[in-house]
């Protein structure tokens, strides 16, 4: 009888330890604030013809209306034209570029780089002369 009064003891002893550490558990995490995250960079864009491109240097400088800007490349950027992948080397002057781009630190860093040929200039419509009657 002593037995059983000891064991059913260790029992409940256990299984109360065990539930208030399981309900200490979850109360931390739903009373934890949530961590400020650092502020993500916007994606950000520019349009402009490639002035010049350096794929060791990662950088590309793009001539938009307002000037000459230049961007370091990640090395994850997608780069493409139409549906083709290029490599950062494959980008040569003249070429028109839709570039996504984010600002770290004072820093643009080109994200991804679409090249793309900017449409033609609608060509002008002739004016037929009147019918003569």
């Amino acid at each position: 009888m002593n037995l059983t009064k000891i064991a059913l003891g260790i029992a409940l002893a256990c299984g109360l330890v065990f539930a208030q550490a399981s309900t200490d558990a979850a109360k931390p995490a739903a009373a934890k604030p949530a961590a400020a995250k650092p502020a993500a960079a916007s994606a950000l864009t520019m349009s402009g013809k490639v002035v010049s491109v350096d794929a060791i240097a990662n950088t590309i400088i793009i001539k938009t209306k307002k000037g000459e800007d230049t961007l370091g490349v990640d090395p994850a950027a997608k780069i493409t034209e139409g549906k083709n992948t290029l490599a950062l080397g494959d980008i040569k002057p003249d070429m028109h570029a839709v570039i996504t781009y984010k600002k770290v630190e004072g820093k643009k860093t080109a994200t991804e780089i679409k090249i793309n040929h900017p449409k033609a200039a609608a060509p002008a419509k002739k004016e037929e002369a009147p019918a003569a009657k």
